[in-house]
């Protein structure tokens, strides 16, 4: 990794906190834990995060409300969401996908899967955002970035 990443991880399971936390920020990413989301986009923008990680409980139907906020919001449409789904609710929480979530693992998810997907969605996130929207071909920041890798090797 070259920058610090931000992550927002929001769960109620104490237990899951502690060890994504524990992982993620012995590997260098900037670590945010909430136990729910309040519908305050104020307080999302303020982190921005590289991605952000949501434990979707089937009772609790504000978790899918803050991949929606995110999606429709300018400044935050791009920010990856990945969801940790419950395997007994699999099915109906596939569903929710309409509602802007990018990527799901299977609850308790393994840290390095889980790290490994959020690589991938912030990289595929990165690439659209640098993409040019007229022919989706890579831009003049990937273009740089390319040549800045090729010129210190």
């Amino acid at each position: 990794m070259n920058k610090i990443r931000n992550i927002l991880i929001i769960t109620p399971d104490t237990a899951l906190k502690e060890v994504l936390n524990f992982c993620f920020d012995g590997w260098g990413y900037e670590v945010f834990l909430w136990e729910e989301y309040t519908g305050d986009i104020a307080s999302i923008k303020k982190i921005l995060p590289d991605v952000v990680v949501i434990d979707i409980h089937s009772a609790h139907k504000e978790d899918l409300k803050i991949c929606e906020v995110l999606k429709d919001d300018p400044l935050t449409s791009s920010i990856p969401v990945i969801t940790l789904i419950d395997k007994r609710h699999l099915k109906t929480q596939l569903l929710t996908l309409k509602h802007g979530i990018d990527d799901y693992l299977i609850k308790p998810p393994d840290p390095l899967d889980l790290r490994v997907r959020i690589e991938m969605a912030i990289r595929r996130a990165q690439y659209n955002l640098y993409s040019s929207p007229l022919t989706g071909l890579p831009g003049g920041k990937i273009i740089e970035e390319k040549l800045k890798e090729k010129i210190e090797s």
